[in-house]
């Protein structure tokens, strides 16, 4: 197990791996459409072919053309690779691990950079009426916040303290919009978790792994309150369309 752990250490650092090359070194596996194939310039001799529509990818050691079906789960990556490895089934040693370590880095971090595109495309464009507002289900939580995915990131969770980089669009209840980082040509920068911003976007953006996209919906408790913000009348209940695009 220990030998497992020792590879494991560095996983954390985000996006160290390089992206796989543009063209598959894998064998086809009849049946699976990849979307993305890594190999590596240090650990030669292993590819992987990944899908966002599969929930399991190949792994091809050396010269095995069938390759190995490894299901990919929702629990967090460290705890993905430590599954691998305990499964005897798999057959997986020391040099496997971390070459599927880099493999599936690689792939989260193509498959975010993917989302963010996709989402920033369709959320600079995309206006809520009053009437589709009122419409949506939001997930009531205690702390008063409303939460409404729109896309599931696939990148790292935020944290307290870390920078985090949105691009967003503020609605009144009647949909009128009081302001939006699109119309400024750039994300918005925050450090999450310090109050840097009113209460529900802390609230919220913790909640949100890096490459999601979301409704968020604030009463005034956890937004401006009885202030007059001028385009924000005193106590407005607020709904942000949010994409969380990275944290530094």
């Amino acid at each position: 197990m220990m030998k497992y752990l020792l590879v494991l250490t560095s996983f954390f650092v985000w996006a160290t791996a390089a992206l796989g090359q543009d063209e598959c070194e894998c064998p086809v596996t009849e049946g699976f459409e990849a979307d993305f194939c890594y190999t590596s310039t240090t650990i030669t001799g292993k590819c992987a072919q990944f899908s966002v529509k599969a929930d399991y990818f190949f792994f091809h050691p050396k010269t095995e053309k069938k390759g190995k079906k490894l299901s990919l789960t929702s629990q967090p990556a460290k705890e993905q690779l430590i599954a691998w490895a305990e499964n005897k089934k798999n057959k997986l040693n020391a040099l496997d691990i971390l070459f599927l370590q880099e493999a599936l880095m690689a792939w989260k971090k193509k498959v975010v950079v993917d989302q963010v595109k996709v989402g920033q495309a369709i959320a600079s464009k995309k206006l809520y009426t009053a009437e589709e507002l009122a419409a949506i289900e939001f997930e009531q939580q205690d702390t008063g916040l409303g939460i409404h995915i729109l896309q599931q990131g696939m990148g790292p969770m935020p944290e307290k303290g870390v920078q985090v980089k949105v691009q967003y669009r503020g609605y009144l209840t009647n949909g009128t919009v009081f302001d939006a980082s699109y119309n400024r040509g750039q994300p918005f920068q925050f450090k999450l978790g310090v109050g840097q911003v009113i209460k529900g976007w802390d609230i919220g953006i913790l909640q949100l792994p890096v490459g999601s996209r979301a409704l968020i919906k604030l009463p005034p408790e956890i937004a401006y309150g009885s202030r007059d913000m001028g385009t924000i009348p005193a106590n407005s209940t607020l709904i942000f369309d949010v994409l969380v695009m990275s944290t530094d």
